[in-house]
Order: structure tokens, then C-alpha cells, then sequence
């Protein structure tokens, strides 16, 4: 039993030892070559300044709401308040 399970072991150590080998691969150097990535990344690009356009857009759009609501509950809010105080001086 012993000499099998050393036998094992003699065998399969060899075999462990030459497969801790590894490499280095550079992707992004690789990938850059190929026509196909450059054209997708210029689509990618492209498609990204589309998006971050129209956000920019959405956001004046937001804040010009903001803006134009904040103006009008400033006026119904002086105009209630005149109005209230105008009550409690009537009394």
C-alpha cells in the first residue's frame, strides 16, 4: 500500500511541478491591432458623446423647470402670505 502511494506520488509530482508555468498576455495591446476593435471603439466613443449630450440636454431642460416652478411657488407663497396678513389686520 505504502509503495503504491509513494509510486503515485513519484508519478504525478513531475507533472504538477511543469504545470505552474504561466504567461503574460496583453490584451489591450492585441486587441488594438485588429480593425474590427478600432472600428468598434470609435462607434463606442461616438455612441458615448450622443449619450453625455443628450444628459446635458435633459439636465437644462430639468433645470429650467426647476427654475420656472421655484419662481411661481415664490410668487403664490408672498401672494398667501400678503393675503394671510391681510386677513389678520381686517379682524
Amino acid at each position: 500500500m505504502i509503495k503504491k502511494l509513494l509510486m503515485l506520488v513519484l508519478f504525478l509530482a513531475p507533472l504538477t511541478i511543469s504545470a505552474q508555468k504561466f504567461a503574460h498576455f496583453d490584451l489591450e495591446a492585441t486587441a488594438s491591432q485588429l480593425p474590427a476593435y478600432k472600428q468598434a471603439m470609435t462607434e463606442l466613443q461616438t455612441l458615448g458623446q450622443q449619450y453625455q449630450k443628450n444628459l446635458d440636454d435633459m439636465q437644462k431642460e430639468l433645470q429650467a423647470k426647476y427654475d420656472k416652478y421655484s419662481k411661481k411657488s415664490t410668487r403664490r407663497h408672498r401672494r398667501t402670505s400678503k393675503t394671510a396678513t391681510r386677513r389678520n389686520f381686517s379682524r
